[in-house]
């Protein structure tokens, strides 16, 4: 690498980065400020060290410790990461909601030749998500698949590094915008909106039952044993504690129950039947009873 970088006539075939990432769960601001400052510091030691930095940005002290000797080549980057303020999550979000603001007011004011190339580019964008869709409906099986399986494994990764708070901030954002999706539906919607979900949701577990062992099934099952468990005790604690609450909101489920009993057709009622009979006589193999 020292060889390389001391050639003056070496020629750099396309374009090359370098991550810094440090590990670890910030929990207060102070400590996301500390990994945030050794961040901006350990990349403008790097940018220095390789080289990246435009002729008249270059830090002298920083590149006295550097540990290769030689000429450096010199980069397109126009300012040090040290000059940059500090930026916490959280004013990533203020300032991509500002922009968003910003935006809706520009194309407000536009007008003339300015404006024509805006509409034609809200034009062009569609047109390319429909290229974009056409390709991927002409996808084999396999490429399909291979491209779900990288954007879950994306998905996951992105999501292993968030904190229980993110998570929970992501999963009331997906709640609040199913909910907003579900008000603006009408009932055929809603209906094929609910079969949909059910048929993926049947499918995902049919998946995941292929996959588990015996000792992971079992422990699922002791899971869903000790939530019902859970939610029986908590039951019997506000009877006790509201009986007329308790009272109103068993006549809300029945009401609730009767309608969907009403709505179901005559396969659908044979159908929960047989499935509650089978189940019935699987708890009475189990129990001898």
């Amino acid at each position: 690498m020292a060889n390389l970088m001391a050639q003056k006539n070496v020629r750099r075939e396309g374009t090359w980065v370098t991550l810094f990432q440090m590990p670890g769960n910030p929990e207060g601001q102070e400590e996301k400020l500390t990994i945030r400052s050794v961040c901006l510091l350990a990349e403008a030691i790097y940018t220095s060290w390789l080289g990246a930095f435009y002729h008249n940005v270059a830090h002298d002290n920083l590149l006295q410790l550097c540990p290769y000797d030689g000429t450096f080549w010199r980069g397109a980057c126009t300012h040090s990461p040290l000059a940059e303020n500090l930026r916490l999550p959280i004013d990533t979000e203020l300032r991509k909601k500002r922009y968003r603001e910003y935006l809706k007011n520009w194309v407000a004011n536009l007008s003339g030749a300015a404006l024509t190339r805006y509409q034609a580019y809200r034009k062009w964008t569609p047109m390319k998500q429909e290229e974009r869709r056409a390709k991927q409906a002409a996808w084999t099986a396999e490429e399909r698949s291979a491209h779900n399986s990288q954007v879950a494994e994306s998905r996951k990764r992105k999501r292993d590094n968030w904190d229980e708070e993110r998570q929970e901030d992501e999963r009331n954002y997906m709640r609040t915008y199913q909910k907003n999706q579900k008000e603006q539906m009408n009932e055929e919607e809603l209906k094929a909106f609910k079969a949909a979900n059910a048929a993926k949701s049947k499918k995902y577990k049919e998946k995941k039952a292929k996959t588990m062992t015996e000792e992971e099934k079992e422990e699922k099952r002791e899971k869903q044993r000790e939530y019902m468990r859970a939610y029986k005790d908590r039951r019997r604690e506000l009877r006790a504690t509201n009986p007329e609450k308790t009272a109103a909101q068993q006549r809300r489920d029945q009401e609730a129950q009767n309608k969907k009993n009403a709505a179901m057709t005559a396969e659908e009622r044979a159908e929960k039947n047989a499935k509650s009979r089978a189940k019935a006589a699987e708890k009475r193999a189990k129990t001898g009873k």
